[in-house]
């Protein structure tokens, strides 16, 4: 297990400390701490794939709690679970090895979050990881949760290339397997 300290968080952007708006502007992320420890390691002595997800989960939940988007979602009846992620991993993680992890949201639609996260050595900077996340939103629209939060409307920045690229992936992706099942088809 990655040891996630809490106490040991960091908002970074210009400006910190405004209000909950800018923790939802484009740029902005959250940190948490962590290290990896024995019973993080795979045969190879690196840090697992499957403890990459699970600290992401765990960083994602940590930066809507402190965004306001997990107690906006509770109050609006909605749900969010993850949709789509993928995840690069650039060079691994070893034993007692410290990170952080940052996580930002990238923009939304009518359906869902994208967010970021990044695995950061604190040894020199490097990103070890990178992963998109497709935050589906079910009973509410991400829009109506931001807008909760802020107590405005407030403009989607615009996507990055790679996450247009990713987008379009996993939308072709449900196509050709609702193809394959035959739901085209009841669809029409």
């Amino acid at each position: 297990m990655v040891a996630l300290s809490s106490g040991r968080t960091r908002d970074v952007a210009p400006g910190a400390g405004c209000p909950p708006p800018a923790l939802l502007q484009s740029g902005f992320e959250q940190s948490i701490d962590g290290m990896v420890l024995p019973h993080d390691l795979d045969y190879m002595g690196h840090m697992n794939n499957s403890r990459y997800l699970r600290e992401c989960d765990f960083a994602r939940f940590h930066h809507y709690m402190r965004n306001g988007l997990f107690m906006a979602s509770r109050k609006l009846g909605a749900k969010m679970v993850v949709g789509a992620s993928t995840i690069r991993y650039r060079r691994s993680l070893a034993f007692r090895e410290a990170f952080e992890i940052r996580t930002k949201i990238l923009g939304w639609d009518e359906k869902a979050f994208y967010l970021e996260q990044r695995f950061v050595s604190k040894k020199d900077g490097f990103v070890s990881a990178i992963m998109l996340c497709r935050q589906n939103v079910v009973r509410c629209s991400p829009e109506s949760i931001i807008e909760f939060v802020c107590k405005r409307k407030i403009e989607c920045p615009e996507f990055p290339e790679d996450l247009k690229h990713w987008i379009s992936y996993i939308s072709a992706s449900s196509q050709a397997l609702r193809a394959e099942s035959g739901l085209e088809e009841k669809n029409k």
